[in-house]
């Protein structure tokens, strides 16, 4: 699975959900101290950036995570295919 997020750029590949947050959370300049703490503020900030108590971004499982910020298109899945 490839994932490349809209406003960064940033690419992130894995085999499964926790490879893909595993990734993104070790991308990060200032790391929260576990995955699932990193997961939570990025659900917070979606929060804060959006001004919305709308959708909410699930942290329960890793899969959760990265189904909701597809679904509200901060990321967006890469057909391997077409990465050079």
């Amino acid at each position: 699975m490839i994932l490349k997020h809209l406003d960064t750029g940033e690419v992130f590949s894995g085999e499964t959900y926790d490879d893909i947050v595993r990734l993104m959370w070790s991308s990060q300049w200032f790391r929260d101290p576990t995955r699932k703490k990193y997961m939570q503020g990025v659900a917070r900030r979606h929060k804060v950036w959006t001004g919305t108590d709308g959708k909410k971004i699930r942290t329960g499982t890793t899969k959760k995570f990265i189904e909701d910020l597809l679904n509200d298109a901060f990321f967006v899945r890469v057909d391997p295919k077409g990465v050079a």
